[in-house]
C-alpha cells in the first residue's frame, strides 16, 4: 500500500491568565493560557467511535512526505527492527536519548546492537527516540504529550528526532486526535508536531489549545502496521 509513494519520497480573549506548568517532573518550560480557556476545559469527556478508512495511514503517509518528512513503514516488529538498525549505522547514529520506559524495554527486549548505547541524559547523543499520541491523517501533523515534548524545546536536543508510532495512533482529523487526547490526559494540554515551512500560532480543538511543539523538524516516522505501542 505504501509503496507508491514511499518511492518518491525526496477575537477578543480575557487578558487573565495563568501561567501553567506543563510537565510537573521537569519545570524545563512554562506556556501561557488565558482563564477563560482553562474554566471552559473539557473534563466529562466521554469516548465516541469513530471509523477509521483503512486508508487513513497512507493519507497521513501522503501529506508528511509532502512537507518533506520522512516515513518509513514497516510491516511489522522484526521489519522495524531491521530498518531501524539500518538507519542508526547508515547515519552513523550511535548515542539514542531515549527517557520514555517502555521504548527502553522495547529495544532491549528486542536485542539491539551492543554499539547502540541508549541514555537517559541528553549531552553526547546524537538522536533521539520517542513514541507519539497521535498522527493526524488529514493534516500530516503529529500529536504529542506534554512528557514526548518535555525536551525538544532545548538547545542541545539532538538533530535527528525518531518517533515511534502504529496503527493505534491514526486519527482522523484534529478533533478525532485530541478527543481520545483529553480521554488518557485531562488535565495538560496537547503538543503539535508540524514540520510544514509555514508555522502556525496555538490552535484549538474541542475547547482545548494545542501548544506548537518547538524544536527538531527532522522527524523520522517509523510506523509499524502491527505493532501495538498505545
Amino acid at each position: 500500500m505504501f509503496s507508491n509513494i514511499l518511492h518518491n519520497q525526496n477575537s477578543s480573549k480575557s487578558h487573565e491568565g495563568v501561567e501553567l506548568d506543563t510537565d510537573s517532573s521537569k519545570k524545563l518550560y512554562t506556556t501561557y493560557v488565558p482563564r477563560d480557556i482553562l474554566e471552559n476545559e473539557i473534563y466529562n469527556h466521554t469516548k465516541t467511535y469513530v471509523e477509521i478508512p483503512h486508508d487513513a495511514d497512507l493519507n497521513f503517509a501522503q501529506k508528511f512526505i509532502d512537507k518533506e518528512g520522512k516515513f518509513i513503514y514497516c510491516a511489522d516488529k522484526n521489519e522495524l527492527k531491521e530498518k531501524l538498525i539500518h538507519f542508526l549505522i547508515m547515519n552513523n547514529l550511535t548515542r539514542a536519548f531515549v527517557w520514555e520506559d517502555s521504548i527502553v524495554r522495547l529495544i532491549k527486549d528486542e536485542q539491539f546492537p551492543s554499539h547502540l548505547k541508549i541514555d537517559r541524559v541528553i549531552d553526547s547523543t546524537n538522536v533521539a527516540i520517542s513514541f507519539c499520541e497521535g498522527l493526524v491523517s488529514d493534516e500530516g501533523t503529529i500529536i504529542l504529550n506534554p512528557n514526548q515534548n518535555r525536551f525538544r524545546p532545548l538547545d542541545n536536543f539532538p538533530e535527528y528526532h525518531i518517533i515511534l508510532a502504529s496503527k493505534g495512533q491514526v486519527k482522523l482529523n484534529m478533533d478525532h486526535a485530541v478527543s481520545d487526547f483529553i480521554l488518557k490526559h485531562q488535565e495538560v494540554f496537547p503538543f503539535i508536531i508540524d514540520i510544514s515551512k509555514e508555522e502556525k500560532s496555538t490552535r484549538f480543538a474541542l475547547n482545548k489549545p494545542i501548544l506548537i511543539s518547538r524544536g527538531t523538524k527532522r522527524i523520522f516516522i517509523f510506523y509499524c502496521e502491527e505493532c501495538c505501542f498505545e
